[in-house]
């Protein structure tokens, strides 16, 4: 999936891994995987491409605002042409995907097919107790699909049995369990450089 260019010099233009494909990354919890994919792509020397940002970009609002104003449908429907683009662009590099991106099996067999699916890996636990960390006084929503304060697990369970069978496709699994985002994505490198 990777050559190395052994011959790269400190001021040479070019990344320091020549991808086949895309790297598609996804997982439950949206900051920490954008910040794996950027510290990736870095790592990499590859571009990175987050489908939530180029959403807001078109549309000039957060996601957030977007689902709340439009739907999800809608946001579904921007999502996947932003996806299908980013696959399209040239020169592979990291793609981070929202949560949810791979839970309509279209999508999910089109990634699969042209990228390279990494999924970080949490248990419903692990998510739950995420959530509950980031969750403050004044917030309402602890996902812009799911209104109310977390208080249960049982809360989060359908937002993470809608979305296990997209990660559970991921060629490359990594837990993230106990490790930092600097770190998955320094495990992620060596990794798939080998």
């Amino acid at each position: 999936m990777f050559k190395i260019n052994p011959d790269q010099g400190y001021y040479d233009p070019y990344p320091v891994a020549q991808l086949d494909r895309h790297i598609a990354l996804i997982g439950l919890c949206g900051k920490e995987t954008r910040t794996v994919g950027f510290r990736l792509a870095g790592l990499l020397g590859t571009p990175a491409l987050d489908s939530d940002r180029l959403i807001e970009h078109e549309v000039g609002t957060s996601v957030w605002n977007l689902i709340w104003r439009e739907g999800e449908a809608h946001y579904r429907g921007l999502e996947r042409k932003h996806l299908y683009r980013a696959i399209s662009a040239r020169p592979f590099g990291v793609i981070t995907l929202g949560d949810g991106a791979l839970i309509h099996p279209g999508t999910r067999a089109k990634v699969s097919s042209f990228c390279h699916l990494v999924a970080l890996d949490r248990d419903l636990a692990g998510c739950y107790w995420h959530y509950r960390s980031i969750e403050t006084a004044e917030m309402d929503f602890w996902h812009p699909l799911f209104s109310g304060r977390l208080q249960t697990y049982e809360q989060i369970r359908p937002f993470y049995e809608a979305r296990r069978p997209g990660l559970e496709e991921a060629a490359t699994r990594v837990s993230m369990t106990g490790q930092s985002p600097s770190a998955i994505a320094q495990e992620l490198f060596r990794a798939l450089i080998h």
